[in-house]
């Protein structure tokens, strides 16, 4: 019975996989970019990115492309595969995925881990390390930049896992303490998502519990504005104007973190 449900779930996650190619190619080919203007004179326009992850990258699929739009840089140079609840090494196996790797001509391949997993111990972490080295080894070959997007801590952390994720802030030490190692050992670049988080809890913690939806793990509309604007600062443009969605931030609470994710970018 155990080969018969791992048979299923790959092949679910199979279907799945090419469900997200078709609805991603819909959804980018369906608005043309923005011409790029003076406010943004440090925007990237060649930088292609590739994502493999679940649904904490589809937060980032949200708002990222229209903060691309308006920079000028074509919304097709970003592409997602957001499968709710995958781990890497489901994309290992996953044929479609590989492919679109090695054919993209990528700047970048961003690498996100089931949300829990890095900061687990055991055969579970192992497969964590395992997974990123082989992803990122295959970037490599594709010749793109391997990059780990560094994920959030739960808001409470996770009370399946009271001794290692406890509360927020033990979780998130975790989570980055691996997603480093994993960028040491593969070669990686990071993308800290989850370090702006934490120096937002840090300087404050009603404003961080506003980035997170109901569940605790998953993002409200203004933490998913958040979790974009981080990658955007660092694959796509550190400093051109990004324009305010409706019902996210105040303006004084984004400028004050585009300020945090200043100071983490250095």
């Amino acid at each position: 019975m155990p080969q018969i449900a791992d048979l299923t779930r790959k092949r679910i996650f199979e279907l799945l996989n090419a469900l997200v190619i078709v609805l991603g190619c819909c959804s980018i080919s369906s608005a043309q970019p923005s011409d790029p203007d003076l406010s943004h004179p440090n925007a990237d326009t060649q930088n292609r990115v590739l994502f493999l992850g679940n649904s904490f990258t589809g937060h980032i699929a949200r708002f990222l492309p229209q903060m691309m739009a308006d920079a000028g840089i074509p919304r097709e140079n970003a592409y997602f595969y957001a499968v709710g609840g995958a781990h890497l090494d489901q994309y290992v196996d996953a044929d479609a995925a590989m492919d679109h790797m090695r054919d993209g001509m990528w700047t970048y391949v961003v690498l996100q881990e089931q949300s829990q997993k890095p900061a687990l111990t055991g055969l579970l972490n192992q497969e964590f390390h395992l997974a990123v080295d082989t992803l990122a080894a295959r970037s490599r070959q594709s010749g793109a930049q391997p990059a780990l997007f560094v994920t959030w801590g739960y808001e409470n952390g996770s009370p399946r896992h009271p001794d290692l994720m406890g509360d927020y802030q033990m979780m998130q030490d975790r989570l980055t303490e691996n997603y480093q190692i994993a960028a040491t050992r593969s070669q990686s670049r990071l993308v800290p998502v989850g370090p702006v988080f934490a120096e937002i809890w840090r300087e404050d913690a009603a404003l961080a519990r506003q980035l997170y939806a109901d569940d605790g793990s998953h993002l409200s509309s203004a933490g998913a504005f958040v979790a974009s604007l981080i990658v955007f600062r660092f694959l796509f443009d550190t400093s051109g104007q990004v324009d305010l969605p409706e019902q996210t931030l105040s303006r004084l609470d984004h400028a004050f973190i585009e300020s945090l994710i200043s100071q983490v970018r250095g």
